[in-house]
């Protein structure tokens, strides 16, 4: 039975550790049919021996089709003053927010 495998987080300290893991990660092949790694590093493609996505899909003319992008929105607060109002008295997971005045 192959399974895939979904990284959401990958917390690491140095390159040599990020090596360690992905030598784990590889001993896994007989387990694991694909692992989808959700990453904002643009240089991890030159980490992987073969970056295609296993779709098959081919970008004209012979480009592989490597990894799914996507542009989140970016919200803007028309009232700043009025928004840290707001949230004086949120509690943010016990964090403070700094007085700016």
């Amino acid at each position: 039975m192959l399974n895939n495998l979904i990284i959401k987080k990958l917390i690491y300290e140095t390159p040599e550790a990020l090596l360690e893991l992905s030598t784990f990660l590889n001993s896994q092949a007989d387990q694991v049919n694909r692992i989808e790694w959700n990453t904002q590093d643009n240089n991890i493609h030159s980490f992987l021996g073969d970056t295609r996505n296993g779709t098959g899909h081919l970008i004209p003319n012979v480009y592989h089709a490597s990894s799914v992008a996507g542009i989140g929105l970016m919200y803007r607060i028309i009232n700043v003053i009025g928004f840290f109002e707001e949230l004086k008295t949120h509690n943010c997971n016990d964090e403070g927010i700094i007085n700016a005045g």
